[in-house]
């Protein structure tokens, strides 16, 4: 009995551990009403299609901030973000993007 219990307790705490990275992680690829789409790695880069063009850039995450550098620009943007139900928003951005 306590060896099922014992399986059983990892086995939740795999599952809630792993179900809550997948929702609260912005690595993945967001997609906005408009066709914006951005796609962030695990590595820190990632892309930004907008119309026919792709800009690459390098960010970070600070608690709810994220700094997000484009390859030709010198100086980061900046903005508090959110996850919340596969939806990416940004403070200052009148879109929101759902998770691909």
């Amino acid at each position: 009995m306590k060896r099922v219990l014992l399986i059983l307790t990892v086995f939740v705490v795999v599952f809630f551990t792993t179900s809550c990275k997948k929702t609260n992680s912005i690595v993945g690829t967001w997609e906005s009403d408009l066709g914006l789409i951005y796609t962030f790695n695990a590595d820190g880069t990632g892309t930004y299609n907008i119309i026919e063009s792709t800009l690459k850039f390098t960010y970070k995450i600070e608690d709810n901030t994220i700094s997000i550098l484009y390859e030709s620009d010198t100086i980061p943007y900046k903005a508090e973000f959110s996850i919340k139900n596969d939806i990416l928003e940004f403070s200052d951005d009148d879109y929101f993007y759902r998770r691909k």
